[in-house]
């Protein structure tokens, strides 16, 4: 009566049982403590790739700005460049007076920092190029 309890294989792998369904787990027990030794350095990995991919986008669109900007010599849109500059004026002198303060509202500085950027510093960069690119005028004759 001994057959009844003993086991079918002597490795318990069954690896040769395949119609019946037995399952053999590919991962350990002492595996699974592993994983977030694996997980934290690509996931902080995978985030530093991506604020990598997003500067690298920003920086693209601020070249390609100033960069038609230095070719035409016109800037399409003078009112923006304005509005930049009041916001660069109005906005830090807000913080500095403790009338607005940016821990209360990220979103609106983080906005107001990328409008000046855009609108305001890539169109006047791209000025400033023009006139770098151009010849000397003792050199003109």
């Amino acid at each position: 009566m001994n057959w009844m309890f003993e086991s079918r294989s002597k490795d318990y792998q069954y690896d040769e049982d395949l119609e019946r369904g037995s399952y053999v787990p590919t991962i350990k027990w002492y595996e699974f403590l592993l994983f977030p030794f694996i997980a934290l350095p690509l996931a902080i990995i995978f985030a530093i790739s991506e604020i990598l991919f997003a500067l690298a986008v920003f920086a693209y669109f601020f070249y390609e700005i100033a960069k038609n900007v230095a070719d035409s010599g016109k800037l399409e849109s003078p009112r923006l460049i304005l509005t930049g500059i009041g916001i660069a004026i109005i906005l830090p002198t807000l913080i500095s007076n403790n009338l607005f303060d940016v821990s209360d509202h990220p979103i609106i500085t983080f906005c107001a920092a990328v409008f000046v950027i855009v609108f305001t510093l890539a169109p006047l960069t791209g000025l400033v190029w023009r006139l770098f690119k151009q010849k000397p005028r003792f050199l003109k004759q």
